[in-house]
């Protein structure tokens, strides 16, 4: 009959589960290092102003829920709860610090704004924008009828939705 080949008594080719774990390892490094690198100045500031444009809306429809007026400060460097709000509302996101490169731009010659939304919704109206890195980014703007809106650079109006996280 045929004669059979027989393989040498050495170790079949291929990888190792040690190898494998290695390699599983390092990618999972990798994609955790880029998904956890620091936003984008722009990102960040579009972010910013998307989070600032719920706050003053959580602001508004807490004012009218309660029943008692409520506000917020707002500095070239951050926001935070007016005259009143502490009482109100104790969301620690409702006062932040912009990160590097991000600066609220108020109308010339203010320090500060304060946006006082009443018990029927209304509101003291005030627009400014966000400076992301030097250049202009994105628009809120507050009506007196107490509607917040929040624009692109390009003057259009943005996606209420979450921020993209791409």
């Amino acid at each position: 009959m045929g004669e059979v080949t027989r393989r040498p008594a050495g170790r079949c080719r291929g990888f190792t589960l040690v190898e494998v774990l290695v390699v599983l390892l390092v990618v999972t490094i990798l994609l955790g290092y880029i998904s956890l690198k620091p936003l984008s100045g722009d990102r960040a500031c579009r972010e910013e102003a998307w989070r600032m444009s719920r706050a003053l809306e959580l602001i508004r429809d807490e004012a009218v829920i309660g029943f008692h007026p409520l506000a917020m400060e707002v500095r070239p460097d951050g926001y935070g709860a007016g005259e009143g709000l502490e009482a109100g509302l104790s969301d620690s996101n409702l006062s932040r610090r912009l990160p590097a490169g991000c600066r609220i731009v108020l109308p010339e010659g203010e320090e500060t704004a304060r946006i006082v939304f009443s018990p029927q919704g209304f509101a003291t109206p005030a627009e400014f924008y966000f400076s992301c890195n030097g250049r202009s980014g994105p628009q809120i703007s507050v009506d007196p009828g107490g509607g917040v809106e929040l624009s692109t650079a390009e003057g259009e109006p943005a996606s209420m939705a979450a921020p993209n996280q791409n």
